[in-house]
C-alpha cells in the first residue's frame, strides 16, 4: 500500500497502529478490520477501492501487523475491548 499513510497512538501503553488511506469527504469513512493472525495489509485492493471518494482506516488489532501486543488485557486493548474507539478522532488516543 504504497499510498498509505501510517499513523500510531498510544492507549494504555500499548501501541496501535492503522493505515489510512484517501481523504476525508462528504461520505461516511469505513472502517476494515482484518481477522485473527493477519493485519492491515488484507485490505490492500478493497481499500484502494473505497479511497476513491471517502476515507478508509485500517487497523492492525492489537498485537498483530505494526502494533504491540498488550502488557496485559484492559478494557481498552483486551480481546473484546473497545480499543478502535480509542483512536478515532473523537477517541482519547493520542496520535504520533
Amino acid at each position: 500500500m504504497d499510498r498509505a499513510r501510517h499513523r500510531f497512538a498510544i492507549v494504555e501503553g500499548t501501541q496501535l497502529h492503522w493505515a489510512e488511506l484517501g481523504e476525508r469527504s462528504g461520505a461516511p469513512p469505513v472502517l476494515l478490520v482484518h481477522g485473527l493472525y493477519d493485519s492491515h495489509r488484507t485490505w490492500k485492493r478493497v481499500a484502494r477501492l473505497l479511497a476513491t471518494d471517502r476515507l478508509v482506516l485500517m487497523p492492525d488489532l492489537p498485537g498483530h501487523g505494526l502494533g504491540t501486543a498488550p502488557m496485559r488485557a484492559t478494557p481498552s486493548t483486551g480481546t473484546g475491548g473497545s480499543w478502535p474507539v480509542c483512536w478515532l478522532p473523537s477517541g482519547s488516543g493520542r496520535s504520533t
